[in-house]
């Protein structure tokens, strides 16, 4: 019975192998085939490898594709260091970042193709110095802050940097407090203070590799309270007729500030707001005001208050014309018959002019010269206040136009302010002081305009001859004219429109 069974088993055996060899005779197995490695195509090399450095610790580079790649392969390497490999890409552009400033770098870059799950890589690699990468780096946005613990230093992040080094400057020269070897950190706390100190502060970032080197440096000065409940408030030079924009110093951990005005010889609540500006509002023009300011804390559902900030004074500016309206503006106007000539004058933009005004009965007559700037052209403005009309004239194209009555009035309004800046006939009227200096006589005579804010007007003469003028306002702000020219009769004829002139529209 055992060699019956045994026979059979083996008889089975027999079957399923020549079945199997004659389905494969028959074609209907497949047989795998594989591709030997002699017989692998490799792609091509890249083509020139671009690089843009956009930003401070990163590459953007793209290359030329390579037919039939399945992706690229990027390698990098410091100069005369090893080849490492970076990233895989499908598309031929990549990112490489955390780069180091002052370093120079190689870039590789290999195609490749995936046949049976394998990749394989071209046989060579298209590569491209990069330079040196980027200058030495500034460390920006330095800030001081003081604390119930010290002064809390921050600044900006400085990418591709190896550390930073703190200094304090003690006995006029800079001392090293420490280095923060990990460049993402960006604040540092100086606990070593004393109430009513200040204290000078610089971070400078190095650049670890071949040699460390440091780049720009900043700095900051901050005297440490006695009170680190006090604010420091102050007011922007945008101030108005009837506004007055106000800042102040932030307080660590403060739930908000409080605004004091003084007015009617009392102090009075302004507003309590959350931020570190306020714009007061509603304020009478030419005025004096008085404002301070003190922070308050929420501590167990009570309001806490600090100490008050010093008080800062504003004078709002003349609303000098408020509707801007030509026929408002007569009555400010002083007759009289006489022209200056200023010297060359720079504006605000760096424009070099020279300025020449003229008066005669209710008219008015500027020009500005461009000497720097051929793209601004020489205007003049004639402003005729009997006809309440302004008129700017152009003599490279022989053209003026006719200015609409918003935009007349602003400049004459404009000219005005200067034309009783200029009035020299009140000269004698007015009280002098006189000195002399090196043998020549100077005059400085003070006088008041309050319709424009004019705080002191002082003319300076050499013997006897104007030869300059110096206006301090309100504000604060001052305005020199030197060298400037004097006359008693201004030709009749800058008072008209040129004969020949065409009319263009606005």
């Amino acid at each position: 019975m055992k060699k019956l069974t045994r026979f059979l088993a083996v008889l089975l055996i027999c079957l399923a192998v020549f079945s199997t060899v004659s389905m494969a005779a028959e074609g209907t197995l497949p047989q795998e085939e594989t591709i030997a490695a002699e017989d692998i195509i490799l792609p091509g090399v890249p083509e020139k490898i671009s690089v843009d450095s956009k930003y401070q610790d990163c590459l953007d580079i793209s290359w030329g594709a390579v037919e039939g790649a399945d992706g690229y392969d990027v390698y990098l390497k410091e100069y005369k260091g090893e080849w490492t490999y970076h990233t895989s890409v499908t598309t031929p552009e990549a990112t490489i970042g955390n780069l180091m400033y002052n370093r120079t770098y190689i870039i590789g870059v290999k195609s490749y193709v995936i046949i049976d799950g394998v990749k394989h890589e071209s046989e060579k690699m298209r590569e491209r110095e990069t330079g040196k990468f980027g200058g030495l780096p500034p460390v920006e946005g330095l800030k001081a802050a003081a604390t119930s613990e010290g002064i809390k230093l921050s600044w900006d992040r400085c990418y591709g940097t190896s550390f930073y080094r703190v200094y304090i400057r003690e006995n006029n020269k800079w001392k090293k407090i420490t280095d923060i070897k990990d460049n993402s950190v960006c604040d540092y706390l100086y606990k070593n203070v004393k109430a009513g100190e200040k204290y000078y502060f610089a971070v400078k970032a190095f650049v670890k590799g071949y040699y460390t080197s440091g780049g720009g440096i900043d700095t900051y000065r901050i005297t440490y309270p006695k009170d680190l409940t006090k604010t420091e408030i102050t007011y922007k030079k945008s101030l108005t007729e009837r506004t007055v924009d106000l800042e102040w110093s932030e307080i660590a951990n403060a739930d908000g500030y409080r605004i004091y005005i003084f007015k009617d010889n009392k102090w009075s609540a302004l507003k309590t707001v959350k931020g570190l500006t306020y714009k007061a509002e509603g304020l009478e023009p030419s005025t004096k005001y008085k404002f301070k300011v003190r922070a308050y804390f929420k501590i167990d559902g009570e309001t806490k208050w600090g100490a008050y900030s010093d008080v800062v004074s504003v004078t709002t500016c003349q609303a000098f014309v408020e509707a801007y309206r030509l026929e408002e503006l007569k009555k400010y106007f002083t007759d009289g018959d006489w022209c200056v000539k200023l010297g060359s004058q720079t504006d605000e933009k760096g424009n070099v002019y020279d300025f020449t005004l003229a008066v005669k009965g209710n008219s008015i007559f500027a020009r500005y010269d461009y000497k720097n700037n051929k793209a601004l052209r020489d205007t003049e403005y004639l402003v005729d206040l009997d006809k309440e009309k302004v008129y700017m004239i152009f003599d490279d194209n022989k053209t003026y136009v006719i200015l609409p009555e918003n935009k007349a009035a602003q400049v004459a309004d404009s000219l005005l302010n200067v034309v009783l800046v200029m009035d020299m006939s009140d000269v004698n009227d007015v009280t002098g002081k006189t000195t002399i200096y090196k043998e020549k006589t100077a005059v400085a005579e003070f006088y008041r305009h309050p319709e424009i804010g004019i705080k002191k007007k002082t003319y300076y003469y050499i013997n006897e001859k104007l030869s300059g003028l110096k206006i301090n306002y309100t504000d604060g702000t001052a305005e020199v004219f030197s060298p400037i020219e004097i006359s008693d009769t201004p030709s009749s004829s800058v008072f008209k429109v040129p004969s020949g002139y065409k009319k263009v529209a606005y």
